[in-house]
């Protein structure tokens, strides 16, 4: 009998190269040193930012493996973020061009042959390509040509969709499932040293939320916290499940305390409220009957360490939720309540509903930022994704929007609930149901589809697809793990 020969692309035709276990078990910390490199490089010359990337994709490549490829440049994002500075070429940001290079390699990995036939056109994932189409038609609706503007959004929101298409396809061993765990963990040492580097700066939330900061603007000593922030409450998820799988416990412990560390001195509320969502549901794991004493400590060292830190920035905390206070007014004051967000998100919804034309179809990308111009005189934009979406393309793009968002709950949640899983991996699934939601109510408080550190829950949304298919076998379901852990 004959078998169809299978195309094979330029890629494929390379020679493939063997990894051992013991190079498998170095990958994270190759991709560690890759990340200070990046970062060292970048200080000394930000103009070889881009060609440090390039290298580290090259590299990626040459080893055959696309996951590993697209995890160090997740690993670099921290770096890229905090040292890029006002590193432009083609008008495009440093962070910008690291979008780029993740879409590519995302996007090679998904015309692999064999990742081409599971995912394939699958009505499973065409919400992530309905809202990639809803935004071109945005930016063709869209009156005043952006530009650079549209095309560096257009990246960030391909970057983390295709990458977590990617790591689903991917990562259809434990092995592969473990790369993405062992990069995650590198991701948060890099995360934690850059924002440290910031903070002795004094360039990190401190700086940012002053008054005073903002009357001498520079984007050379001042950063913004919400990258950091959020790319730490979407790691927490994919490190807390170590604990339970008894994966490197003690590393895990350490690493979720850090990146608790790090929302809580970027003082950005709505990290706040995510990382409290995450700390309530991994609270209600470890004090649940089938719950092991190694998380129950875990839970109890990042409760006080999060304590110690929320008493110690009691007077700036309390300077940051102090106007949440106006909420319960009425006129002018209320409408400065969130940083005066509650009064441009009235305008917004006024104006995105005022004709019928503009509430089915809607202005066009950008429209938030020019109406906010033109009627309170702010040059910002909604920072609230559904609004941005209802404002850009109506209720018909916001309902793309929300069907990209329950895709990415019903991808998390099958893992939680699937009897064919361990009980650890159920675990996990919660936990990514959780970040998941905490992703949603960032980009609902302050907008997320278009940060760069959202690739974070295309990692952790990509893994859970990604072991759902491997039911009994996924990285937390080890032969020695399986015998140490409890079954329900």
């Amino acid at each position: 009998m004959q078998h169809p020969q299978l195309r094979e692309n330029a890629l494929s035709l390379l020679p493939p190269v063997a990894v051992s276990h013991v190079s498998r078990m170095g990958v994270a910390v190759l991709a560690v040193f890759c990340g200070i490199g990046l970062g060292a490089v970048s200080l000394a010359a930000p103009s070889m930012l881009a060609i440090c990337l390039a290298v580290a994709v090259v590299i990626g490549v040459c080893l055959r493996s696309r996951i590993h490829a697209l995890m160090l440049l997740v690993i670099a994002l921290p770096l890229v973020e905090a040292f890029g500075g006002t590193v432009s070429e083609l008008g495009l940001s440093a962070s910008s061009w690291w979008a780029v290079g993740v879409t590519l390699v995302a996007a090679i990995a998904l015309t692999e042959k064999s990742q081409a036939r599971s995912l394939s056109l699958s009505p499973r994932i065409l919400p992530v390509f309905g809202l990639i189409a809803a935004y071109l038609v945005a930016v063709v609706v869209e009156r005043a040509f952006g530009g650079i503007l549209y095309a560096a959004g257009l990246f960030s929101l391909l970057s983390w969709t295709l990458l977590c298409l990617a790591i689903t396809a991917s990562c259809d061993s434990r092995e592969r499932q473990l790369t993405v765990v062992r990069c995650a963990d590198a991701a948060a040492v890099v995360l934690s040293v850059a924002v440290f580097v910031l903070v002795l700066r004094n360039q990190y939330g401190a700086l940012y939320y002053s008054a005073d900061a903002w009357k001498s603007w520079n984007p050379d000593t001042m950063t913004f916290p919400h990258e950091y922030a959020l790319f730490a409450v979407l790691l927490i998820p994919i490190v807390l499940a170590q604990v339970h799988a008894r994966y490197h416990p003690t590393l895990a412990t350490v690493l979720s305390a850090l990146l608790s560390l790090v929302v809580l001195l970027s003082y950005v509320r709505s990290a706040y409220l995510a990382l409290f969502l995450m700390w309530a549901v991994f609270l209600a794991q470890a004090f649940s009957n089938t719950a092991l004493l190694r998380v129950r400590l875990t839970a109890a060292v990042i409760t006080t360490s999060g304590a110690i830190a929320l008493y110690m920035s009691r007077f700036e905390l309390l300077h940051r939720v102090n106007d949440l206070l106006l909420i319960g007014l009425s006129g002018d004051a209320a409408n400065r309540a969130g940083s005066g967000r509650l009064g441009f998100w009235k305008e917004l919804a006024r104006r995105a509903t005022d004709t019928n034309a503009h509430l089915l179809l809607g202005q066009g990308l950008g429209a938030s930022r020019r109406i906010l111009f033109q009627v309170m005189g702010l040059g910002i934009w909604a920072h609230n994704d559904f609004l941005e979406f209802l404002v850009a393309g109506g209720v018909l793009m916001l309902a793309i929007f929300c069907t990209l968002v329950g895709w990415m709950i019903w991808s998390t949640r099958p893992l939680a609930v699937d009897s064919r899983q361990s009980l650890p991996s159920r675990r996990f699934g919660v936990l990514a149901v959780a970040g998941t939601c905490s992703w949603i109510l960032v980009a609902f408080t302050n907008g997320a589809t278009f940060y760069h550190a959202s690739v974070a829950v295309g990692v952790l949304v990509g893994l859970c697809r990604a072991m759902r298919v491997t039911p009994g076998a996924t990285w937390m379901d080890s032969d020695k793990l399986r015998s140490a852990l409890p079954r329900a």
